[in-house]
């Protein structure tokens, strides 16, 4: 480092026998370090450059980024939020939320359910229209009112304690990484490098992609791009994208005109909750799946999962807090037992669970595998369950239902296979605990926690059905919306 430090006498670095060229570079936070550090140093290195990554956009001053063009270029990425770091660009960002607030002309609670289910881009502008007045045609309202007497207020007060000339920006030269749109209205995995001036970049435009375009890995994969489209451009090689062509029709309003209008795809969903893009149909394999997994969780977790019945007529009688009791039979779970005893003076039936099963008695194959299969299916149940969740609050492709649907066949089958325990020995064997010799025991049938685990396979079936033909449910779901509305329309006439 001792080798990079400038001379004292402010002399060129070069004579000092450095023959070497000085390159600063960063990303984010380290992208506006850079930049500094580039200034420092450009006495001593005149040569020197600077590529500021993402920079923040109060890096510097608006005189210092000026004098920083020369040898400072910062890349910025779509809609990164992190360059638009100003107070003037959040004052405004808060102001046009307020003001939203005195367009809306319906009650608040209608206009929060409208929101929150996406619409297209020709159904946007109809929609806006039903909710919010025009800027043109705000009424003067008290809230109204205040907000502009606010505005104004901070306005005054912002321009004091923040001149404009020692206000923050983006240091030297800015490249603006657009993300392509074609004439279908899909973005395009391409991206265009436009020059901007020192003065753009002056609103917040707040969506899922200003995270995005923010990361590193995403910036190094798009510059790769670029690259590659130069070098096949200079080789005369066409592009991929050749067949879907970028509609930009002024190429110095490149970021205005793909984020703007009706160019915005309104299909590029954002997380809603309870937005049910797919239609409320989606509800139902949703909800069938949140049933299934907690009647499994449950019921294979009983010691009630199957039970045996006496086989003779003879009772085993013992005295509890006074009453008699007649053993009704012995349950059996995947990791516990109990007796199930008859109260003869109130006729009541009373359970009681042992958690742990004596040493004499050995799990078979069968009872491994049914445990198995068991803890296999709520693993791979709860994962498909939340992502099937998503569902009714973002939108998710064919590809992904169908993914989904295969999985929820998995678990069916993993649950069904709990049932192996029919076939184990301690479905037919006499030898249990607390029992009598005298005391014989039939097959094992189903309880209550068996039917439960049943349930939860007939379940875990018709969500993965379901799941499977979501487009044609929702079809169908339409179809019947657009009949309601028939009859509906024709009964007020």
């Amino acid at each position: 480092m001792s080798r990079l430090v400038p001379p004292n006498n402010g002399g060129n670095a070069n004579t000092q026998g450095h023959n070497f060229d000085l390159i600063f570079t960063g990303h984010s936070l380290g992208a506006g370090i850079a930049a500094i550090l580039g200034k420092m140093f450009h006495p001593a290195y005149p040569e020197l450059k600077c590529y500021a990554f993402c920079p923040p956009g109060c890096s510097a001053s608006i005189k210092l980024a000026s004098q920083c063009e020369d040898f400072v270029t910062s890349i910025v990425v779509g809609n990164d939020l992190v360059p638009r770091i100003r107070g003037s660009n959040f004052e405004m960002l808060r102001f046009e939320f307020l003001e939203v607030l005195a367009r809306v002309k319906v009650p608040k609670i209608k206009a929060w359910r409208d929101i929150r289910i996406p619409c297209k881009n020709k159904d946007l502008e109809a929609r806006n229209k039903k909710i919010l007045h025009s800027k043109s045609q705000i009424p003067t309202s008290a809230y109204y009112k205040e907000i502009k007497s606010l505005q104004q207020n901070r306005l005054r007060v912002f321009n004091d304690i923040s001149p404009p000339e020692s206000r923050l920006n983006i240091p030297g030269r800015i490249i603006h990484l657009v993300h392509a749109m074609g004439r279908n209205g899909n973005y395009i995995s391409k991206y265009l490098p436009y020059w901007k001036s020192s003065q753009s970049l002056r609103e917040v435009d707040l969506c899922l992609e200003s995270m995005k375009d923010h990361s590193m890995d995403n910036l190094v994969i798009i510059l790769n791009k670029i690259a590659e489209d130069f070098e096949n451009a200079s080789k005369g090689i066409s592009n991929e994208d050749a067949d879907d062509p970028v509609e930009i029709d002024e190429p110095g309003n490149t970021f205005d005109d793909l984020y703007s209008g009706s160019n915005f795809s309104a299909d590029d969903r954002w997380f809603i909750l309870c937005g049910r893009p797919h239609g409320s149909v989606s509800l139902i394999p949703t909800l069938l799946t949140i049933a299934a997994f907690f009647c499994a969780a449950v019921g294979n977790n009983t010691c009630a999962l199957f039970i045996r019945e006496l086989d003779n007529g003879e009772v085993f009688h013992s005295m509890t807090n006074g009453l008699i009791e007649d053993v009704a039979g012995l349950t059996l779970g995947l990791y516990a037992y109990g007796v199930e005893f008859h109260h003869t003076d109130d006729d009541d039936y009373v359970l009681q669970c042992s958690p742990n099963l004596p040493d004499d008695i050995k799990d078979d194959s069968y009872i491994k595998l049914a445990r198995g299969f068991s803890v296999l299916a709520l693993v791979i149940g709860f994962p498909v369950m939340c992502f099937l969740s998503l569902a009714n609050c973002m939108m998710l492709s064919r590809k992904s239902f169908r993914r989904i649907a295969v999985s929820l066949l998995f678990v069916t089958c993993f649950q069904s296979m709990m049932f192996l325990f029919l076939l184990s020995e301690r479905c037919h064997s006499d030898n249990f605990p607390n029992l009598p010799d005298e005391v014989n025991l039939k097959s094992c049938h189903l309880n209550s926690g068996s039917k439960m685990s049943l349930s939860s396979c007939v379940m875990w079936f018709l969500s993965a059905v379901l799941t499977a033909y979501i487009d044609r449910a929702s079809v169908v779901e339409g179809q019947l919306k657009l009949l309601s509305m028939h009859a509906v329309a024709a009964a007020s006439h």
